[in-house]
């Protein structure tokens, strides 16, 4: 299966081993976690980070991700009933963003279904304010500012969310446990459309 293949061709980054071992050492219990693993297909770096973690705590964040590599977060719940909710953005390009948003409750009877958004979005100087903390303040299930659609039938209907602008498309896929295995994937417009239905 081509995904398979294409996991050969990233160098893997110190940031994702410490984001597995962290989640690794969390995965018992009836606490909220989430690991992200984000493959860097494109030929250009992954910078300028900006994140906001709504509730939780996270691992360090990787300032870059350059091409050809994998890095990892991993969120995890630190106060009762809370869970973890975090939105993770790097610019590609200069004037282009992606956002990965995620929340994640703990194992308790009435727990509400994994959420997953994401979004690559051409930014203006309008949006120039649009960061990190503003977008989650107005994420809900029904969607938010620009692209960024959540997703949330993970037990009942789970699915690959894409969203492709000019050459480029971000592709994303979330487990449905309270411990969250998060798949992003940025990928060359060209490649995307040979192995994406």
């Amino acid at each position: 299966m081509l995904p398979d293949t294409l996991s050969g061709l990233v160098d893997i980054t110190g940031g994702v081993l410490s984001a597995i071992d962290q989640y690794n050492s969390l995965a018992s219990g009836f606490r909220a976690n989430a690991i992200i693993r984000i493959y860097n297909y494109a030929d250009l770096t992954l910078a300028g980070n900006k994140n906001f973690i709504g509730s939780g705590l996270t691992t360090q964040l990787p300032d870059i991700i350059k091409a050809g590599t994998v890095s990892g977060v991993t969120l995890y719940q630190n106060m009762p009933l809370q869970g973890t909710q975090g939105l993770i953005s790097y610019s590609l390009l200069g004037n282009l963003r992606l956002y990965i948003y995620t929340s994640v409750d703990q194992q308790i009877a009435g727990r509400e279904e994994n959420k997953l958004g994401i979004c690559l979005k051409e930014i203006t100087d309008e949006d120039s304010l649009m960061d990190a903390a503003f977008l989650l303040r107005h994420i809900g299930s029904s969607g938010g500012p620009g692209c960024l659609g959540i997703h949330d039938g993970f037990s009942t209907n789970p699915k690959t969310l894409p969203c492709c602008v000019r050459d480029y498309c971000l592709q994303a896929t979330m487990t449905s446990s309270h411990h969250a295995n998060v798949t992003v994937r940025l990928l060359p417009r060209r490649l995307y459309k040979y192995w994406i239905p």
